[in-house]
């Protein structure tokens, strides 16, 4: 499926390609299916030489090789830039847990960019119901 560009021309001053799943965090309107296929099957992926922005005074950075670890990650410019599970942006309810009280945030509704403790984050992530499901 090709993801005709005027469907995408909104997003051309956020980020640098129109597959950056982070331009969708924003969901003012719906998003049609195609547009959803071409990001779930071909996200947008930083080159090798891309710099990731470092956040800290550690030098802390996004890490290329997470991206073929955790599937589910996409990496945004979006808000700063940060880490994203194009899954979760699409199909999670906005509001999860019993009665849903509990907001989405990290990895969901903005990016994540804590990497001190990425990995632990992504794993949890991983297993939660909402994301389970909205891999399914």
């Amino acid at each position: 499926m090709e993801v005709k560009p005027s469907i995408l021309n909104f997003a051309a001053n956020q980020c640098k390609s129109s597959c950056d799943v982070g331009i969708f965090l924003t969901r003012d309107a719906p998003i049609d299916d195609s547009v959803k296929y071409q990001i779930l099957t071909k996200p947008w992926t930083p080159p090798p030489s891309y710099s990731f922005p470092t956040l800290t005074s550690r030098n802390l950075r996004f890490q290329l090789k997470w991206m073929d670890r955790f599937p589910f990650l996409s990496y945004t410019e979006v808000q700063g830039g940060g880490a994203l599970c194009r899954y979760c942006v699409f199909f999670a309810q906005s509001e999860v847990g019993k009665g849903q009280h509990v907001k989405l945030g990290k990895l969901v509704a903005k990016p994540f960019s804590n990497w001190k403790n990425a990995i632990e984050s992504f794993n949890e992530h991983a297993g939660h119901e909402f994301h389970l499901a909205a891999t399914m």
